[in-house]
């Protein structure tokens, strides 16, 4: 059985860095395996941007967990604009996810349509949860503060700090092009494609966390837990091969 990381304190976090490359504002996708525990909602999962009322500090991308324990949601959210409270688009999908279960949570998010599809795996199966359509496409997050995290988000030079709730995190792949439920099966299953992969971590207990990609980033951890995690479905552990999209 890998490891995984837990996070259960209120700044634990994994901060893979302010490049410009994962600052995406166009089409756009995330996969990542949780476990959820005990807390509240309204907490950040993973994102790319920093807390702010500026255009540089958007968020230009990111998952939150929202709903109650026992019957968890997701909620998707990118900023426009000057990123103010009545400038992010903000869609909750009705994941019910139960409390101390592995899930895998996929969003893919298509610039040109104006939607983000969000797909829900277990160890057997993905489905197709909803495909939202939205407004106004992510702008901004070019603060040298910004940053793509799992966790706690960037607040200035400090941090956000949200309310301590406990999610386990297997691996997290995050990718500049929108993703088909094939391929986000195949990331599931710890196989993800690299057309347009941007970083992929199994998060299994290195410090720094180590990017899979090929890309070279490097995840600097701040408190966390590192914990039993995960076996993928069809795939030794040690062994992770990147499949080119078709």
């Amino acid at each position: 059985m890998p490891n995984a990381r837990r996070i259960d304190a209120a700044t634990d976090r994994i901060a893979w860095g302010n490049s410009a490359a994962l600052r995406i504002t166009g089409d756009a996708s995330l996969g990542v395996w949780l476990k959820v525990g005990a807390g509240s909602s309204n907490v950040w999962l993973v994102q790319r941007g920093e807390v702010g009322t500026v255009q540089a500090s958007n968020h230009t991308i990111g998952l939150l967990l929202d709903g109650a324990a026992g019957s968890w949601d997701i909620r998707s959210l990118h900023d426009y604009g000057d990123g103010g409270p009545s400038e992010g688009e903000n869609h909750t999908f009705d994941t019910n996810i139960p409390n101390d279960s592995w899930r895998y949570v996929g969003i893919s998010r298509d610039t040109t349509a104006k939607t983000i599809t969000l797909y829900l795996g277990n160890f057997a199966s993905i489905v197709e949860i909803e495909t939202w359509g939205y407004t106004n496409n992510a702008e901004g997050g070019s603060s040298s503060d910004a940053q793509f995290t799992i966790g706690d988000v960037p607040n200035g030079a400090g941090w956000q700090g949200d309310a301590a709730t406990e999610v386990t995190f297997g691996h997290v792949a995050y990718y500049e092009r929108s993703l088909s439920a094939e391929e986000h099966s195949l990331i599931m299953t710890c196989a993800p494609p690299l057309q347009g992969l941007l970083l992929f971590t199994k998060l299994e207990g290195a410090s720094p966390e180590t990017d899979l990609s090929g890309n070279g980033y490097a995840g600097t951890v701040n408190g966390t837990s590192v914990v039993a995690g995960k076996s993928c479905v069809d795939l030794p552990v040690a062994s992770v091969p990147l499949r080119v999209a078709y």
